[in-house]
C-alpha cells in the first residue's frame, strides 16, 4: 500500500519541479527580459522556491549574448568532395555473348559505400581509382579494397574479369568523388565571417550516411526553374552555378547544417541592418517569414506559420511550420528542395531554417532553431542552455528509472 503514496509523492514533485518557476529571484537583481525583449543583462544565482513551500533548486545563471546575423536566403550552389571516393553503382562485365558478371557487387560491395584505399594506395578521386583498379588487375588475380561502410572500416577483395567489350579487366563499379546541389544559406556572422547554410546535412543519397568532407566549396546560384511540389512527389528548385563566385569555403558538415566562411561580407537587400538570433525559449508558435529565390537570384519574403515547437530535439527537427503565402503556394506547391536553408525570421529575430517536407503535404514542413546551427558552427558554445527548457536528451522513463524511491515502483 505503500507504493501509490511514494508515487503520488514524486508526481506532485515533479510537477513543483517543472512549473514553479513563478518565484525565480536573484542574488541582488531580479533577472527578466526587459520591454525590449532583450536577454539576461546579468549573472548570478537563480533561486526555484515551490511557489514558497519549500526550497527545490538553486542554480548558477550565465547572461546570454546576443547573436548578430545577417539573414540569408540567397541560393548557392554547394561542391563537396569526400575523404574517399563514393560507390554510386555498378555495371556489367561482359565475358561473353550471352553472358554478363558483376565482380564488384558480387564480392559484397554496395551503393554508399567509400573506397578508402586500394592496395594499400589512398583513394582520392573517380580518376586515381579507375587507374588503380586497372593497374591492379594487370599484376595480381584480386583487388584489395578498404571501404568505409556506416563509419566502419572493412576489407574487400574483387577479382577482375576480362571484359570483351572494352579488352580490358574490370571489376564493374561506377564511382563519384564530389557532390554538388543547389541549396540556400541561412546567415552570415559578420564578426567570424562563419556562415550556415542548409539547415540538414548532406548525406551520400544511398545509405544515408553523412559525407565525411575533404574539401569542399560554395558558389552563387540562380535558380531557372521551378518544380512544384504535390503530395507524394517532392518538388524542386532547378538552379545553374555562377562560374568565378567561389566565395566561401565548406568546412564543416553536421546534422543541422553546412558551415564555414566567406570570403567577402554578405549583404541582404532587405535587411541592410544585422538581426539579432533568437534563442529557443524565445520562439512563439504563431506567423512568421521565410527568405528564399523562387527566380534568379532575388530573394524574397513569404508568410509561414509555425505550427508547434520541438525543443530538446537534436535532430534538426525543432518546429513543425507551414507555407501560408499563397503566392508561393502557387508557384512552389510548399517546401521544395533547394529551399533547405532558408532563414525563418519571427519579432524581427532569426530564429531558425527550414529543413524537411513532409512529403504527403508539401505545404508543411520541419525547421531547425538557429540557436542549434550557432551551436554546430561554434559560433554559440555547446553549453549553452536556455533557461525554461528541458536539456536535450531528457527521458522521463529514464528519470522515474532513476529516481531514488524506496523499494521502486
Amino acid at each position: 500500500m505503500q507504493k501509490p503514496k511514494q508515487l503520488a509523492v514524486f508526481v506532485s514533485l515533479l510537477f513543483l519541479l517543472l512549473f514553479s518557476a513563478g518565484n525565480a529571484q536573484q542574488a541582488g537583481k531580479l533577472i527578466s527580459p526587459n520591454a525590449a525583449g532583450q536577454e539576461l543583462v546579468s549573472s548570478g544565482r537563480v533561486e526555484f522556491d515551490g511557489f514558497g513551500l519549500f526550497p527545490l533548486k538553486n542554480v548558477a545563471v550565465k547572461p546570454k549574448e546576443t547573436i548578430y546575423l545577417v539573414p540569408g536566403g540567397h541560393s548557392i550552389g554547394v561542391l563537396v568532395r569526400s575523404e574517399g571516393v563514393m560507390v554510386v553503382g555498378f555495371s556489367p562485365i561482359i565475358i561473353a555473348a550471352d553472358q554478363v558478371v558483376y565482380p564488384a557487387k558480387e564480392a559484397g560491395f554496395k551503393a554508399g559505400d567509400m573506397i578508402l584505399a586500394i592496395d594499400g594506395a589512398k583513394a582520392e578521386s573517380d580518376d586515381q581509382v579507375r587507374e588503380l583498379i586497372a593497374k591492379s588487375s594487370r599484376d595480381k588475380d584480386e583487388v584489395l579494397f578498404q571501404v568505409n561502410r556506416g563509419g566502419k572500416t572493412i576489407e574487400i577483395k574483387v577479382k577482375p574479369e576480362y571484359c570483351t567489350e572494352t579488352k580490358s579487366r574490370r571489376i564493374g563499379l561506377f564511382v563519384r568523388d564530389n557532390t554538388g546541389g543547389v541549396g540556400t544559406l541561412t546567415y552570415f556572422h559578420p564578426e567570424t565571417s562563419v556562415y550556415g547554410a542548409l539547415g540538414h546535412v548532406i548525406t551520400n543519397g544511398k545509405s544515408a550516411e553523412p559525407i565525411s568532407i575533404s574539401q569542399g566549396r560554395i558558389l552563387t546560384a540562380q535558380i531557372d526553374e521551378i518544380h512544384a511540389g504535390t503530395a507524394g512527389t517532392p518538388g524542386e528548385k532547378v538552379g545553374s552555378f555562377i562560374e568565378d563566385t567561389d566565395f566561401g569555403s565548406v568546412e564543416i558538415n553536421n546534422t543541422c547544417g553546412i558551415y564555414g566562411k566567406l570570403s567577402a561580407p554578405l549583404e541582404n537587400p532587405l535587411f541592410p541592418v544585422p538581426l539579432a538570433a533568437a534563442y529557443s525559449h524565445q520562439i512563439s508558435v504563431g506567423p512568421a517569414k521565410i527568405l528564399t529565390v523562387v527566380a534568379g537570384q532575388e530573394i524574397q519574403a513569404y508568410d509561414i506559420a509555425i505550427l508547434r515547437l520541438l525543443p530538446g530535439r537534436s535532430d534538426g527537427k525543432n518546429m513543425i511550420i507551414e507555407i501560408t503565402d499563397k503566392s508561393l503556394l502557387a508557384k512552389t506547391g510548399g517546401i521544395i528542395q533547394g529551399m533547405s536553408g532558408s532563414p525563418i525570421i519571427q519579432n524581427n529575430r532569426i530564429i531558425g531554417a527550414v529543413t524537411h517536407v513532409f512529403v504527403n503535404d508539401p505545404s508543411r514542413g520541419y525547421g531547425v532553431f538557429i540557436e542549434n546551427m550557432l551551436k554546430e558552427s561554434g559560433i554559440l558554445p555547446e553549453a549553452t542552455e536556455t533557461l525554461g527548457n528541458l536539456p536535450q536528451g531528457f527521458s522521463f522513463a529514464n528519470f522515474i528509472a532513476n529516481f531514488p524511491f524506496n523499494g521502486g515502483l
